[in-house]
């Protein structure tokens, strides 16, 4: 008895320390996944001030046409607006982009996290289980089904003679 309560020691530890590690790897995904979510937010605030401030610029860009006497959505001038307006869209939507990729990144590494968490508690039942049996078979012996089989002479040729060295 004494293996087995040995085993049964060790298996409660295994499953214990399986247990702790798993709780950790969780909560490091949760925290991922609030970086992933901390991260849509913040770039989206960023993005709405960077459209602000576009807004600002092209207000700024269309007074100085008009100061300067340019009749507004007329000629090159007008081009160029347009030109300038396409290309501060595309600012804001490569900042957007750019946002998701990292939360992508954050979510990612929150799945990682939580799958790992599963296999090590898997891993630390499977070490339980082993460590249980291996005291049992310690203890009592490998058990037998029946007596051993016995050993036979396979000589497939019989009493034939020697043929090519088989």
């Amino acid at each position: 008895m004494t293996f087995i309560a040995a085993a049964a020691l060790k298996a409660v530890g295994d499953i214990s320390q399986a247990e702790s590690a798993g709780s950790a790897a969780n909560r490091q995904g949760d925290i991922a996944y609030q970086n992933a979510q901390a991260t849509r937010h913040q770039s989206s605030a960023n993005e709405d001030t960077l459209r602000r401030r576009q807004a600002l610029q092209m207000g700024q860009i269309r007074a100085n046409a008009a100061e300067s006497g340019f009749q507004p959505g007329t000629g090159s001038l007008a081009a160029l607006q347009t030109k300038s307006a396409g290309e501060m869209e595309l600012d804001a939507l490569t900042h957007r982009y750019r946002g998701e990729l990292q939360s992508i990144g954050y979510q990612n590494a929150g799945d990682s996290y939580r799958a790992n968490a599963a296999n090590i508690r898997r891993s630390g039942y499977l070490n339980a289980f082993g460590t249980l049996m291996g005291g049992a078979a310690f203890q009592y012996g490998t058990p037998r089904i029946g007596e051993p089989a016995p050993v036979e002479n396979r000589d497939f040729y019989g009493d034939r003679p020697n043929r090519g060295g088989r």
